[in-house]
């Protein structure tokens, strides 16, 4: 089922890029795991749960090739689900059916008005509604289940209470006070995508011909791994994690089956390919990269995110290719001063321009 990044964000399907920036931020910083630090270990799986999903929705939405493709999508998912067939139900005549046409004269009508109180009295008092039970429970007493009785109350309370805790927990109590929670870790950054990964991929293998729902799993996969890698690259989590990178790029290349003249889609698997290489030691992998990204910046030369992709692979190279790097970066600047990744670009510039 393809989600939605409109209702994620809380912005309308026509809202223009400012609106889309803006509903990020304030989302993103309201789901900030710094936020919750010593709070229960459910309020902050759900607050990690909503981070990712706001961050693949922003993912897609501010991109405009990635926004057209998804807008595509719904509106496909739109058409099909109005030209479903009529069901037996709509298809009933209106009316009284033939047979009870028929009848109608030789059975009376049903009196539909309500019966009087029975008062208590609708039953014996000896009646028994199990007498086969009472047979095989003679001589040991009767068990009362009341556990059934009030599973559901208890469960409804605990929803309700577990809402209220999240609302408090991010809102900062809103002057009440409570009682100090018990410490827990506050929970990694590095970690914010791992809860919805394993969604996603369900997802794009349960409707394989949806091109957008293999390029949301591929995106998670990249920034799963992207964020240790800017963060943390020499550390051991990112050796495990690695070959994500790879599995980037199986998701990328089955969007592209789909869609083959999806510039920012083959950017991205050509990025992740040169993170790879790099991170492996194997300079096939990121020769490969670079040719993919060469291919995108041919269908698309001007896109920020096909420029920032190849200057990740031109950097990658043995040797470095750095001044055609710095090159690309630069045109993001100029041609797109705007975008958001315009300031990505710019610390990119100062880290390799010496």
């Amino acid at each position: 089922m393809t989600p939605d990044y409109y209702e994620t964000l809380q912005v309308h399907p026509r809202a223009d890029e400012a609106a889309i920036e803006a509903a990020y931020a304030r989302l993103i910083e309201r789901y900030d795991p710094a936020r919750l630090d010593g709070a229960a270990d459910e309020l902050v799986a759900l607050a990690q749960e909503k981070r990712a999903a706001i961050e693949a929705a922003y993912a897609t939405l501010s991109d405009p090739a990635r926004r057209a493709a998804y807008d595509a999508e719904l509106a496909n998912l739109s058409e099909t689900k109005d030209q479903r067939p009529k069901t037996n139900d709509q298809a009933l005549p209106v009316g009284p059916s033939p047979s009870a046409l028929g009848h109608e004269k030789s059975e009376e009508l049903l009196d539909y008005r309500p019966l009087p109180p029975a008062k208590r009295q609708e039953r014996p008092r000896d009646f028994d509604p199990e007498p086969h039970r009472s047979a095989r429970m003679a001589g040991r007493a009767p068990r009362r289940t009341t556990t059934q009785r009030w599973a559901a109350p208890a469960a409804l309370a605990s929803a309700l209470v577990l809402i209220v805790a999240v609302s408090l927990a991010l809102t900062g109590g809103a002057g009440l006070s409570a009682a100090t929670p018990t410490p827990t870790p506050t929970p990694s950054p590095l970690d914010q995508f791992e809860a919805v990964i394993p969604q996603a991929r369900q997802a794009a293998e349960q409707n394989p011909s949806s091109a957008q729902g293999w390029v949301d799993l591929g995106n998670l996969l990249y920034d799963s791994i992207q964020v240790v890698r800017e963060t943390a690259p020499d550390s051991e989590l990112y050796k495990q994690r690695i070959g994500r990178w790879l599995e980037a790029t199986t998701a990328y290349s089955q969007a592209l089956a789909l869609e083959p003249d999806n510039a920012p889609t083959r950017a991205d698997m050509g990025a992740s390919a040169c993170f790879y290489g790099a991170g492996a030691g194997d300079q096939s992998y990121v020769r490969s990269g670079i040719d993919e990204v060469r291919r995108a910046a041919q269908i698309a030369p001007n896109d920020a995110r096909v420029l920032l992709s190849l200057g990740y692979c031109l950097v990658s190279a043995e040797p470095p290719q750095t001044a055609e790097a710095v090159a690309s970066w630069r045109r993001i600047v100029k041609e797109s001063p705007s975008s958001p990744l315009a300031s990505q670009a710019q610390t990119l510039i100062a880290k390799y321009d010496k």
